[in-house]
């Protein structure tokens, strides 16, 4: 087990230690990210994140074979990760290079996660719990970005409007109609619903605390949502009031109706 932990450390530094290549200049900021790096204020601030990224990344190194610092490293890491996820999920689409970037943090995530429980014998009970999480907010969070995704073929936006980038979004917001908030709706909705099942059903002993965690989750990536993009009062109202909390405890009982009738059945 002691390996292990070390062996998911080591991995979660590695990951997090690419970007520091960017301090080398704006061609590697370039090539990481496939983003043009234009003017001397923009390539000072990636540069600046391309050493943050290296001494998160160096610091979960160390841990891995300093285990005092684990839990501080897996927190710093955690923050990072969880940061960039809740502001890229409210954005339509992402370049190839940022999808790879947040997949990386997903994966970042998960095993910061299951090294922290192994490697601490009271949390080894807590396992289930934590992958139940874990594995609720990824896939709600892919049937949210999905959703996203089709939105756009289903009811296409404004003429004009961009549509892929938070200031596009701010931008088109006067010219949206209330159709253009059907499949945000549903997305924040079906995804915390599907992620508060998919809980449920890997830990069904633990009630409805599982989906009620995820629905948590979500709910600060909708508040963090309505920061980042302000949205007509409205929807903003509707979302965080309907879209999150209630759509976990819907996906509890559906997944516990479905569980208990399986039991019945045997």
């Amino acid at each position: 087990m002691r390996y292990l932990v070390t062996a998911l450390f080591t991995l979660a530094g590695l990951i997090k230690i690419t970007p520091v290549i960017g301090v080398l200049g704006p061609e590697r900021l370039q090539a990481l990210y496939q983003l043009p790096i234009e003017g001397p204020d923009l390539l000072l601030l990636m540069r600046h994140r391309a050493v943050l990224f290296g001494a998160i990344g160096g610091l979960l190194l160390v841990a891995a074979f300093r285990p005092a610092l684990r839990t501080v490293a897996a927190t710093i890491g955690l923050i990072s990760v969880a940061s960039f996820l809740l502001l890229a999920l409210p954005l339509h689409e992402h370049g190839a290079a940022l999808q790879r970037v947040f997949w990386a943090d997903v994966i970042v995530g998960l095993v910061l996660l299951l090294a922290l429980a192994l490697g601490r014998p009271y949390m080894r009970t807590h396992l289930r719990l934590i992958l139940a999480v874990v594995a609720g907010i990824v896939i709600g969070s892919v049937v949210n970005m999905a959703l996203i995704m089709v939105s756009g073929q289903v009811i296409p936006p404004p003429p004009g409007a961009d549509m892929a980038t938070a200031e596009g979004l701010k931008a088109a917001m006067p010219l949206l109609e209330p159709r253009h908030f059907v499949f945000p709706f549903l997305a924040h909705s079906l995804g915390t619903l599907v992620g508060a099942a998919v809980a449920t059903f890997i830990e069904p002993g633990r009630g409805k605390r599982p989906a009620l965690i995820v629905g948590v989750v979500f709910l600060v990536g909708g508040i963090a949502a309505v920061a980042l993009i302000p949205a007509p009062l409205w929807f903003s109202v509707l979302d965080l009031l309907l879209a999150y909390l209630p759509a976990a405890w819907l996906g509890y009982r559906l997944a516990s109706r479905i569980t208990n009738r399986k039991a019945y059945s045997r």
